[in-house]
């Protein structure tokens, strides 16, 4: 693209240079400004050159065409000139930049390895310690289901001692018998005036107990 781009910059300003020479060498014999007109020429009226529409049209379409090249590619130019000027404006800075980035990035790197390490030291510990803790659970646990047993063992143990008096529906019979032949018990005293308990039998009216009866039903409540 460069080069063809050159090569129509190159013949557009030869042909310039042509037009320029052909234009110069035409009017260079002309009469000057400052004298007056000719008297052969006084009351001539020029006529005008007549023109193709076909060629003024094709003509303006070739001129069209020209201004758009010669735009674009001063344009283009002008992009190249700014690109180039910045890229030495600025060309010392990117350099700057980019010592700068790998230097992070390495530091980066440098800082990644070290947390590496020191995660994996701790993942170690970590599990060590977890199976530390569990295997102290597994002590513990193993210690109070002993002890679970032993208490449970103790518990049987008691209520086999105790289970000559319970009742059973074998003995039950028996126990109502003994209930039923047994004497009545009364649990309804009163205190009089003198601090004395009287005691109301089932059979009997209210009665007074002797001093040792008394205090003996006191000790007893």
């Amino acid at each position: 693209m460069s080069s063809l781009t050159g090569k129509f910059v190159c013949e557009t300003l030869n042909q310039r240079l042509k037009f320029k020479t052909v234009l110069n060498t035409s009017v260079r014999w002309r009469k000057p400004m400052h004298l007056p007109r000719a008297k052969t020429k006084f009351f001539v009226v020029r006529e005008v050159t007549p023109e193709d529409p076909e060629e003024r049209a094709q003509l303006k379409k070739l001129y069209d065409h020209y201004r758009t090249y010669m735009k674009s590619i001063g344009l283009h130019l002008s992009e190249e000139i700014a690109a180039q000027e910045k890229e030495q404006e600025f060309g010392l800075a990117a350099a700057e930049d980019e010592a700068e980035e790998a230097r992070l990035m390495e530091l980066n790197d440098l800082w990644n390895n070290k947390i590496k390490t020191e995660r994996e030291v701790q993942f170690a510990h970590d599990i060590i310690d977890f199976y530390k803790d569990r295997q102290k659970n597994s002590t513990w646990f193993n210690e109070n289901l002993i002890k679970n047993v032993q208490e449970k063992e103790d518990e049987v143990d008691l209520l086999k001692e105790d289970a000559g008096s319970f009742i059973t529906m074998e003995t039950l019979d028996a126990e109502i018998e003994k209930l039923l032949d047994s004497d009545p018990v009364s649990y309804n005293f009163a205190l009089d005036t003198d601090g004395s308990v009287l005691v109301d039998d089932v059979n009997k009216p209210y009665h007074k107990l002797s001093p040792e009866n008394s205090q003996n039903l006191s000790i007893h409540n």
